[in-house]
């Protein structure tokens, strides 16, 4: 897939529906780790006081913790497949390609910032942002 340059515009107009997808990607996140967590509570439970013959019970928890999963990745995906490159999901620190004094540079932008007001260069990261 070829880069998708972004202008300052494009990205900015990209805020409201990715704040809503790490909105999304939170709750798919939480409802992995309480099938996680499920899973581990039914394998323990099956070994404990000799009880066995829950392998049923243990298969369909991990194949719903695989279904969040996939569901995880999936809300990822959309937002890469639009050009816009997630540095970290777990924040909601992403990255839009874009020119600058023709360079090619970065502009960031992290969940709970009202808007995009930081660039840095390719090659630098979040800790080199510098103001627009």
């Amino acid at each position: 897939m070829a880069n998708r340059y972004f202008t300052l515009q494009e990205a900015r107009s990209m805020l409201p529906w990715l704040a809503e997808q790490f909105d999304k990607i939170d709750v798919a996140r939480e409802e992995e780790s309480r099938l996680q967590q499920d899973t581990v509570d039914i394998y323990r439970k099956s070994h404990s006081n000799g009880k066995g013959g829950m392998e049923k019970e243990i298969s369909a928890s991990q194949e719903a913790v695989e279904e969040a999963m996939t569901r995880t990745t999936a809300l990822a995906r959309e937002i890469t497949d639009r050009g816009i490159i997630v540095r970290h999901i777990q924040s909601g620190l992403v990255d839009f390609l874009s020119h600058r004094d023709g360079q090619e540079i970065f502009l960031c932008w992290i969940r709970g910032e009202e808007d995009i007001a930081f660039w840095h260069g390719v090659h630098e990261g979040y800790a080199s942002r510098k103001p627009l």
